[in-house]
């Protein structure tokens, strides 16, 4: 398990913080099991991404077009809060077709699936067990009884503005 960790920390720390590039070479790296995106759309494919990287952390910033279908498992370690801002006809997480202001929890061994046509997203890749620690830690529960369960939350148009906007100033160049 050590040489794992060590290994994702030399890619995080080197990874640049400000990426265009293609959807392989972007996920290239970053603790991803598997990453893969078919272009099911017309067009020049545009992916472009700010991201910022830490050991436990990452956040990301995308805008995607023409219309792809992506497949992301992340590291057995590792979930993500997928927020998308704006996007053109139907977003499916999952199987589930977002609503404005809707956070997808992705923590699950099988990762995610997205289907979206000139999408904007935001999103936080977290360190589950990091974050399972500090939960039972602020719960007073076992780490293990901590479940980071696959889920959509709806945040409703006030804490959504809130928490898209303070995700916005987070990552904006």
């Amino acid at each position: 398990a050590a040489p794992l960790k060590d290994e994702l920390s030399k890619c995080l720390s080197r990874f640049p913080a400000k990426t265009d590039l293609t959807h392989q070479r972007f996920w290239s790296g970053l603790p991803v099991s598997y990453a893969d995106s078919v272009q099911i759309g017309a067009g020049d494919p545009i992916y472009k991404m700010v991201q910022v990287t830490g050991r436990d952390l990452l956040v990301f910033r995308s805008k995607v077009t023409p219309k792809m279908v992506s497949t992301v498992v992340p590291h057995p370690d590792w979930m993500v809060l997928m927020a998308p801002v704006s996007w053109r006809g139907a977003y499916v997480f999952n199987g589930q077709l977002a609503r404005p202001f809707d956070v997808f929890v992705s923590g699950g061994p099988d990762g995610y699936s997205t289907t979206n046509d000139r999408r904007h997203n935001l999103a936080l890749g977290l360190r589950k067990s990091r974050l399972r620690d500090a939960c039972a830690r602020l719960s007073g529960l076992h780490v293990e009884d901590i479940a980071l369960e696959d889920q959509r939350m709806g945040l409703g148009s006030d804490l959504g503005t809130r928490f898209y906007r303070r995700m916005l100033e987070t990552i904006t160049v």
